[in-house]
C-alpha cells in the first residue's frame, strides 16, 4: 500500500519541529538581517523602510506562517478559497467551531508557542555570544 505524498507533506509542516526550528534558525537570521538593513541604509530613508517591509515579509511572516498554519486543514475546511474569501461571512453551525478549536486553533498556538520560545532563547544564546543587534 503506497503513502499518500500530500498526507506525508502536511506530516512535516506544519509541525512541532518545524516551529522549534524555525524559531532556532530563522529568527536569528532575520533579527541580523534587519539589523543590517538598518544599519546599512540609516541615509536612504526610503530604500530603507521598501526593504525593512520585503525582509519582514520574506524573513518573518512566511516562515511562521508555513511553520504553524496548517493551510491542508483550512484548504478541507473550505475556508481558504478564493470563492469563500468573497461571498459574505456566514455564521458555523456549532459543531464546527468546537471541530475548528481542536483541530486547528489549539494546534496552532501550541506550534506558536514552540517557535517563540525557541526564538527566545536562540537570542539569548546570540547576545550570550556576543553578537550585537
Amino acid at each position: 500500500m503506497r503513502e499518500n505524498p500530500t498526507r506525508r507533506r502536511s506530516l512535516v509542516f506544519p509541525s512541532l519541529p518545524a516551529a522549534v526550528l524555525t524559531g532556532l534558525i530563522v529568527m536569528p537570521l532575520y533579527i541580523l538581517g534587519a539589523n543590517a538593513i538598518l544599519k546599512g541604509f540609516a541615509a536612504h530613508m526610503e530604500l530603507r523602510l521598501t526593504l525593512s517591509l520585503l525582509w519582514g515579509i520574506v524573513g518573518f511572516i512566511a516562515p511562521v506562517l508555513y511553520s504553524t498554519v496548517d493551510v491542508a486543514y483550512l484548504r478541507r475546511s473550505h475556508r481558504l478559497s478564493w470563492a469563500v474569501m468573497f461571498r459574505p461571512y456566514t455564521a458555523p453551525d456549532a459543531g464546527s467551531s468546537s471541530n475548528n478549536l481542536r483541530g486547528f486553533y489549539i494546534p496552532t498556538w501550541q506550534r506558536l508557542a514552540a517557535l517563540f520560545a525557541s526564538a527566545v532563547v536562540s537570542t539569548l544564546v546570540m547576545r550570550s555570544i556576543g553578537v550585537n543587534f
